[in-house]
C-alpha cells in the first residue's frame, strides 16, 4: 500500500489510443501517467479523458441552436476507472489498463470480483471493496464514498453488456457516440 501511495510507485499506469476497433489497429498514441501516487495518476487519467471526451454539435432537427453531444457519459467513466483503480489486484505490480479505441474506451482492471461478491450483487452494486484499505483511503479523501452506486450508474447509462469478467480481469467498454462520420 505505501508504495502504491508513494512519490515513485514504479507502477505503469497508462491509456493506449488505437486507430481502429481492435489492439491489431495502427498504435497512434501511448500517454503514460504512472511512477508516482496512483491517486495522482487516477487525476490525470481523469483529466485526460476530458481532452478524449469530444464535444460534438449535433445540428439535426436545429431551429435556433445546435446541440452539444459528448462523445460518452463522464460520469459512467469515471465511476468504471474510479472502481478499475480501487478493485485491481495490485499486488502482482500491474495498473489497470486504459485503452481507447475509434469506436469505444476499455476500462481493465485486474483480478476478479471480490470473496462472497456475486454478479447479481455487483449488478445492483452490493459494494464489496477488492482492497479495504485502498477503499478506505479512497473513502477519506472523498473519491468515492462506497455506496455502490458506480456499477448501477454505468448500467443506467450503457446497460449490462458493457461489463465482461474474464478470468482475470474485468472489463468495461465504454462506447462512443459519435454523431457524424468523422473524416467520411
Amino acid at each position: 500500500m505505501a508504495q502504491l501511495l508513494s512519490d515513485d510507485s514504479h507502477i505503469h499506469v497508462r491509456v493506449s489510443v488505437f486507430s481502429g476497433e481492435t489492439k491489431a489497429s495502427p498504435l497512434y498514441s501511448v500517454k503514460e501517467f504512472g511512477n508516482t501516487c496512483i491517486l495522482l495518476s487516477l487525476d490525470k487519467v481523469l483529466e485526460y479523458a476530458d481532452v478524449i471526451n469530444i464535444i460534438q454539435a449535433d445540428e439535426s432537427r436545429r431551429i435556433t441552436t445546435r446541440k452539444d453531444v459528448a462523445l460518452f457519459d463522464m460520469s459512467a467513466f469515471r465511476e468504471a476507472v474510479i472502481n478499475a483503480f480501487v478493485h485491481n489486484k495490485w499486488i502482482d505490480g500491474n495498473a489497470p489498463m486504459i485503452t481507447v479505441y475509434s469506436n469505444r474506451i476499455e476500462i481493465l482492471s485486474r483480478g476478479t470480483l471480490a470473496p462472497k461478491q456475486t454478479i447479481e450483487g455487483f449488478y445492483m452494486g452490493e459494494s464489496i471493496p477488492v482492497n479495504q484499505k485502498l477503499s478506505g483511503i479512497f473513502l477519506q479523501l472523498h473519491i468515492s464514498e462506497r455506496s455502490g452506486r458506480g456499477v448501477p450508474k454505468i448500467i443506467d447509462s450503457y446497460g449490462k453488456d458493457v461489463f465482461d469478467f474474464r478470468e482475470n480481469s474485468i472489463v468495461v467498454n465504454i462506447p462512443f457516440n459519435w454523431i457524424n462520420n468523422v473524416g467520411g
